[in-house]
This record gives structure tokens, C-alpha cells and sequence, in this order.
């Protein structure tokens, strides 16, 4: 079961709208195994205006309460 979160934002330092998501990705073999499910995050942020995604690679950690 693949996931997403995205949320919007405007970037003062750059006076630009920006929307970022993430995702996880599950892929499983065909036996799907349970112990053999594998897992990736990804997160992705489009510049409005750009018409084009980029990944980022690292995420710091931010706890949100």
C-alpha cells in the first residue's frame, strides 16, 4: 500500500509557493511475504510556476507535536 502527505507553503526567502510531499512506497514480492516487504520514503517539492519535481535526498528530522 503506497501513501502520501503533502501540505503547502510559501517561502519567504524566495517570495515563492511551494508544495512538498511525501511518500512511502511499499513493494512486496509476489509471494508477499510479510518479512519481505520493502520500504522507501521519498520526498518531493514543486516550485509553483516550475512545472517540475525535485527530490530531496535528505530530510532533517523535525518532531511535530
Amino acid at each position: 500500500m503506497d501513501r502520501e502527505s503533502c501540505g503547502l507553503g510559501f517561502d519567504t526567502s524566495t517570495n515563492t509557493w511551494k508544495m512538498l510531499c511525501v511518500l512511502l512506497k511499499e513493494y512486496a514480492p509476489p509471494d508477499k511475504k510479510p518479512d519481505m516487504v520493502k520500504k522507501n520514503l521519498f520526498t518531493m517539492v514543486n516550485v509553483f510556476g516550475t512545472n517540475s519535481w525535485r527530490e530531496i535526498l535528505r530530510v532533517p528530522y523535525y518532531p511535530i507535536t
